[in-house]
């Protein structure tokens, strides 16, 4: 019995995960403690070209396989467990942003899967039990690409997907007030494949294909939330 999961990351530019210091409180009976407040500010640029690759052939026959690529120019990321945040992130990407992943050969008995990730600009800021106000920069010079490919004899089941987005930014919050302004500019070109090419498949084949130049999400749970966004 075999099996085989690889997974491939390719992550440049700068990786920034930040969160709040204690504050320091008094040690006295009518001192009140301080209100968290944290102020994340990042400034990413990344001016080469990026590719993660991820090939998996099969010589026989196997249980499962896997293989998985990510690629991300930039990443920033400012999440707090609690307290007021204020958050500001610039990203330039210059360069390509390229991933690919496939399995090609044998049989798989159960589940084959691939997945390829690509992004240009990712940015991610929520705090939970506080307010927060996010402001993020972001800019894909460069081109965006994703390919997945499954080419075998036979499988159990079969999953792909590829997905490539220029810039993406999500905000979140929990009980408070979630603000947040992006602008984003993808000025390359994005492109996202998936081939699948196999005799038999016993149970289920899920193929999925995404491209994006500009992409924003938010979401919160007993919020109130504006958003404002020049794309």
């Amino acid at each position: 019995m075999s099996t085989l999961t690889k997974t491939l990351l390719a992550a440049a530019g700068t990786l920034a995960l930040l969160a709040p210091a204690a504050l320091a409180q008094d040690d006295c009976d009518e001192c009140e403690a301080p209100a968290l407040r944290s102020h994340i500010v990042i400034d990413q640029i990344h001016t080469g070209h990026l590719t993660s690759d991820m090939d998996v052939t099969l010589t026989d026959t196997v249980d499962t396989a896997s293989a998985s690529a990510i690629t991300t120019g930039n990443s920033a990321n400012g999440l707090l467990a609690t307290g007021d945040l204020d958050y500001d992130a610039t990203q330039q990407m210059d360069g390509d942003a390229n991933s690919s992943a496939s399995i090609t050969g044998g049989t798989v008995t159960g589940a084959a899967v691939t997945t390829a990730t690509a992004y240009g600009n990712a940015s991610n800021a929520g705090t939970w039990m506080g307010n927060s106000y996010a402001q993020s920069d972001q800019t894909m010079n460069g081109d965006t690409t994703a390919a997945t490919e499954i080419a075998l004899m036979g499988a159990g089941s079969v999953a792909s997907a590829s997905t490539a987005i220029a810039n993406v930014a999500a905000t979140s919050g929990e009980f408070g007030d979630n603000m947040a302004f992006q602008t984003q500019a993808s000025n390359g070109s994005v492109t996202a494949t998936t081939d699948a090419d196999f005799c038999c498949v016993g149970a289920t084949a899920a193929i999925a294909t995404t491209a994006g130049g500009n992409s924003i999400t938010s979401t919160g749970s007993t919020t109130t939330s504006i958003q404002g966004a020049v794309q």
